[in-house]
């Protein structure tokens, strides 16, 4: 019994700092956008400021801080809850090329190329994946990406490839890179070298890409730029466009 009871201490003790680190990881990223909220709500009813200039804060800044709160706890339930992919036989060369026409509509892209170098070979390799989660792991790939410019000009490369088993998806980008200390970090939960995010971007895109069946894996060198592939096993129970 006391046995129990100091292993049960124990393992309370080394829960402890990392549910502290959750829970200031949560009231931090939670609370900024809701306060920036509030000030501007507060901001309007003290002022009599023109409605078209309220209407312009509230798309520019109140709807974006929200939509950033509300993505912070998406990524926390998907983190740390179990799910199951919701599965359909897609081709990934389709996904990308659907990403690509997402990205450039929703971001304002100044002096950023998206080159896409897709293998022929990969229009014959079938998926059998969610194709939402999926292009969640790429939004989340790009955004990274897009936070690591450093320079006056960034260049994202979307590479796939496929072998006998597996279709590959890599993302590299010149932007600023990591040091050996911050890869080897960077699939730990709540690990960030970001001024703002909880660090569960790519934690939660390895959990996908795992739940997928496939593998994850980043390569990067400060001042260098960085590449994050992820490989799927493609659907050998499809051919022809048609199911066995």
């Amino acid at each position: 019994m006391n046995e129990y009871n100091m292993c049960k201490e124990e393992t309370v003790r080394e829960r402890t700092p990392f549910i502290e680190n959750v829970a200031m990881k949560l009231a931090h990223e939670v609370r900024n956008p809701l306060t920036t909220v509030r000030g501007y709500l507060q901001y309007f009813l003290e002022t009599n400021g023109a409605e078209e200039k309220k209407a312009d804060i509230v798309l520019n800044v109140l709807l974006p801080e929200l939509d950033r709160a509300n993505k912070f706890i998406s990524d926390f339930l998907l983190f740390s809850r179990p799910f199951t992919p919701r599965k359909q036989y897609t081709y990934m060369n389709h996904l990308i090329r659907e990403f690509q026409r997402y990205a450039l509509t929703q971001f304002v892209l100044q002096d950023t190329d998206i080159i896409l170098d897709l293998s022929p070979d990969v229009n014959k390799l079938p998926l059998h994946i969610d194709a939402d989660q999926i292009a969640q792991v790429m939004f989340s790939l790009f955004i990274n990406s897009i936070e690591a410019k450093e320079k006056s000009t960034m260049c994202i490369t979307i590479q796939t490839k496929a072998s006998n088993e597996t279709v590959s998806v890599c993302f590299t980008d010149d932007g600023r890179g990591m040091d050996a200390y911050m890869l080897s970090q960077v699939f730990d939960p709540f690990f960030s070298a970001k001024r703002i995010g909880m660090g569960l971007g790519l934690p939660v895109s390895q959990k996908i890409i795992a739940m997928h069946g496939g593998t994850m894996k980043i390569r990067s060198r400060k001042g260098w730029g960085t590449a994050v592939t992820f490989t799927l096993p493609y659907a050998q129970d499809f051919v022809s466009g048609e199911r066995m």
